[in-house]
């Protein structure tokens, strides 16, 4: 009996104080940091501003490019001068993603208004994400 009231006590005392068990902590976070339309939201300012480190910050070794011919999997380093060579190429008037599917499997797709040679021209932009650890990167990259 003796037993059984200290018992109550300390269960009395720990949950005044704001004990939790270990079973109750905070879970970590199973999903990566910030949602899908954020990542994309910064993609789309980089297109449409040709801001590389907009747009590298989400790509990886496993991030495939595709840019008119040019297409691997390149470093992330590669694939800076490679994204600074198309858009010397192909400087960006206008871009908006169209269509953006944020569940599983995220990609957006937009349309791309480009001058290149003095010639204003329309295309295609395809990016898809991952789930990289905590963090949504870059699957796919590519204008057509």
């Amino acid at each position: 009996m003796k037993t059984n009231l200290l018992t109550l006590i300390l269960v009395i005392l720990l949950t005044a104080q704001g004990f939790s068990s270990p079973s109750k902590a905070d879970p970590l976070p199973l999903t990566p940091q910030g949602q899908p339309s954020s990542v994309f939201s910064e993609i789309q300012n980089g297109i449409l501003n040709s801001n590389i480190e907009l747009l590298t910050k989400h790509i990886t070794e496993q991030t495939y490019l595709s840019l008119f011919g040019v297409k691997g999997y390149f470093s992330v380093n590669q694939s800076y001068y490679i994204l600074e060579d198309f858009f010397m190429g192909y400087r960006p008037i206008a871009f908006k993603f169209t269509e953006i599917k944020s569940e599983s499997n995220p990609y957006a797709i937009g349309e791309l208004l480009y001058e290149s040679k003095s010639k204003r021209e329309t295309a295609k932009v395809y990016v898809s994400l991952r789930q990289q650890g905590n963090e949504w990167k870059i699957a796919q990259f590519s204008v057509k």
